[in-house]
C-alpha cells in the first residue's frame, strides 16, 4: 500500500481517539450515577441526545457525501478538541465542571462518534486503492474494537483506584 506512513498516523489518532471516547463514554454515567447521585438526571439527557441522533445521522451522512471527508474528519475532530477544551478550561477555572459541563462532553461525544465512523470509512476509501480497501477497512475495525476492550479495561481499573481511595 502506498502512503503507509500516513496510514500509521491515521491508525494511530483513531486509537487515540477511541480511547478517549471509550473512557468519556464510561466515566460521565459513573459520575452521574456515583459521584452527584442523579441517575435519573442522566437518563433523560441520554433519551434526549438519543431522539437527536435519530436525525443528526441522516444529516451526518449527507454532510460525508457533500463536502471533502478530509475536511469533515478533520472538522469533527477540531470540534471535539474544542468543546473539551472549553469544558476543561471552565473546571480548571471554576474547580468544578458540574452536570452542564459533563452533559455537554457526553452527549458532544456521540454526535463525533455517529460521524465519525461513517467519515473516517468514506476517507480510507478515498485514500485507499481498491484492492486495499478491504484491509483498510479490516485494520480499522481491529484498532477500533481494540481500543474499546482497552478504554473499558482502563476505565474499570480507574473506578476500582477512585473507590479504592474514597474507602481509605
Amino acid at each position: 500500500m502506498k502512503n503507509a506512513a500516513a496510514y500509521r498516523l491515521l491508525f494511530t489518532a483513531n486509537a487515540i481517539s477511541g480511547f478517549a471516547q471509550g473512557i468519556s463514554m464510561l466515566a460521565i454515567p459513573w459520575y452521574f450515577s456515583k459521584m452527584i447521585n442523579k441517575p435519573e438526571l442522566f437518563g433523560w439527557m441520554y433519551s434526549a441526545t438519543t431522539l437527536i441522533m435519530l436525525f443528526w445521522g441522516l444529516y451526518a451522512g449527507s454532510l460525508i457525501d457533500r463536502f471533502s471527508r478530509k475536511y469533515v474528519f478533520l472538522g469533527i475532530n477540531v470540534f471535539g478538541a474544542l468543546l473539551l477544551g472549553i469544558v476543561s478550561a471552565f473546571g480548571y477555572i471554576t474547580g468544578d465542571v458540574g452536570e452542564w459541563g459533563a452533559i455537554a462532553v457526553f452527549s458532544g461525544t456521540i454526535f463525533i462518534y455517529n460521524i465519525h465512523y461513517p467519515a473516517l470509512y468514506a476517507f480510507g476509501q478515498e485514500i485507499t486503492e481498491r484492492k486495499y480497501y478491504s484491509r483498510f477497512t479490516s485494520v480499522t475495525e481491529v484498532i477500533g474494537q481494540s481500543t474499546s476492550i482497552l478504554s473499558g479495561a482502563a476505565g474499570a481499573q480507574l473506578f476500582n483506584w477512585t473507590s479504592y481511595l474514597s474507602i481509605a
